[in-house]
């Protein structure tokens, strides 16, 4: 028959200020961040630029939003990507936003350097996705 080995009072709070930290450290890199929001130019279609920060060096987990403002946080559609920052920090500098048309965006997701860009198209009213090359 095994003896049980009690735990002791220090290893427990130990253990417990572990799983803290880890849970932590976890939610701390996995929270999304808004970088912008923006409103098409007769406010029927609403965007918006959010983020995960990555652990250390490495891409960013971009999702771009988009959907009707008035029940934007209950009926939006989405579309996730990844921009290389090098491990920075993301601004202003990091997207150029032109609205089209009323239902049409175009966005540019600009690295840390100008190779490192992406450029999308979003029909918001078709849900047309389309990336352009170069």
């Amino acid at each position: 028959m095994r003896k049980k080995i009690p735990m002791n009072e220090k290893g427990a709070k130990s253990l417990i200020l572990f799983m803290l930290l880890f849970i932590g450290l976890y939610t701390a890199w996995n929270f999304e961040h808004t970088l912008t929001t923006s409103l098409s130019p007769e406010k029927n279609y609403k965007l918006a630029i959010k983020y995960v920060t990555p652990f250390s060096f490495g891409e960013h987990k971009i999702k771009l939003l988009y959907g009707p403002p008035a029940l934007f946080s209950l009926n939006k559609k989405s579309f996730t990507t990844h921009l290389d920052n090098d491990g920075m920090a993301l601004n202003d500098s990091n997207y150029e936003i032109e609205w089209v048309d009323d239902n049409i965006v175009k966005i540019r997701l600009i690295g840390f350097n100008l190779t490192n860009s992406e450029t999308y198209i979003i029909n918001c009213s078709t849900d047309e996705i389309t990336k352009l090359l170069g």
